[in-house]
């Protein structure tokens, strides 16, 4: 039965858990059959992640207005995969402690997808929304 034992030494799930110094936690997490290809996806994901603090740090950010906060924030932590308006609503307001209304959330969401910053997909009764990589921003 050496087949057996090959069978139950694979791995079945990866989960990566990154902690902030603000003990705020996300996880990364490749489930049913890792290969080679679901590694570097978790690998990429975990760069862009962990990359965003070291890409912000030398770049000039406006960040007084709600539109470039919001703009910073999606790079950030919704750089990968499709996110709501309600989840991005929800993490704002857990981060900043401050409640924006899910409206101008909306708003500025919409015009960030004319700006080509993001994608929208209808889903279902909503939209959902992805980060274009590479995004050609506008220097004020």
């Amino acid at each position: 039965m050496p087949d057996d034992a090959v069978d139950r030494a694979r791995v079945k799930m990866v989960r990566v858990v990154v902690r902030d110094i603000h003990d705020r936690e996300t996880v990364l997490e490749v489930k049913g059959r890792v290969d080679a290809e679901s590694l570097e996806y978790l690998i990429g994901n975990l760069r862009a992640l962990v990359g965003a603090e070291k890409r912000g740090a030398g770049e000039p950010v406006d960040n007084d207005t709600y539109y470039s906060k919001l703009k910073e924030f999606i790079k950030s932590y919704f750089r990968s995969g499709y996110f709501t308006s309600l989840q991005l609503h929800d993490l704002y307001k857990e981060m900043y402690d401050e409640d924006l209304k899910l409206t101008t959330i909306s708003t500025y969401l919409g015009r960030m997808v004319a700006d080509g910053f993001l994608e929208r997909v209808r889903h279902g009764k909503r939209w959902i929304y992805e980060y274009v990589e590479g995004a050609v921003e506008e220097v004020e």
